[in-house]
């Protein structure tokens, strides 16, 4: 079982598969330093009520994104698509993706998504902070999560972000040697 579901689930979750301990994950929970980084697509439903399209170009997006969040090691935290729209949910600094850089890593990885998928708008917030780390949830239905204000306000920097990327100023101070930014 656990080599099927290895490719979705976070590395460190899957290190702990199989145990058989009385607090099953809760040795995981903790806060760490992370870089969350929010992106929401502009695409995909045009309301034509063609599904198979809607799933390929779903598709296509997820794949790209995941290709470029692979090059940056970051982890995949959440892929949505509902009636909102599409988002993408990075973290940088969660147990198994931990880096020196990962605010360069973030904002790296958002200026990569920004500027090779041309095929739809992007809204991207990036913050960076210090986050619950853990797995939520009941003994029957768990899942690993990141948690906290940092998080919460990525969120809302990609709301505001207008075909650009916003970043708060922790991630602004851990980067601003390494990018270029704009007042705004």
């Amino acid at each position: 079982v656990i080599n099927r579901v290895s490719d979705y689930v976070p590395r460190y979750v899957v290190g702990k598969l199989g145990t058989n301990k009385v607090n099953f994950f809760r040795d995981m929970d903790e806060l760490r330093m992370v870089s969350t980084v929010f992106i929401g697509f502009g695409i995909v439903d045009d309301h034509r009520g063609d599904h198979g399209d809607v799933l390929a170009r779903t598709q296509t997006l997820f794949t790209h994104c995941t290709e470029i969040l692979a090059k940056y090691d970051g982890m995949l935290r959440q892929f949505v698509l509902d009636d909102k729209g599409c988002v993408l949910i990075a973290c940088f600094g969660v147990h198994g993706h931990t880096h020196v850089d990962d605010a360069s890593r973030a904002v790296g990885f958002a200026q990569d998504v920004q500027n090779s998928v041309h095929y739809t708008k992007t809204q991207i917030g990036v913050t960076s902070g210090r986050l619950f780390c853990g797995c939520v949830g009941s003994t029957i239905r768990r899942e690993f999560a990141v948690v906290g204000d940092s998080c919460n306000m990525a969120a809302r920097l990609m709301a505001i972000a207008n075909s650009g990327i916003r970043v708060d100023e922790s991630t602004y101070m851990h980067t601003n040697d390494v990018f270029d930014f704009e007042d705004g």
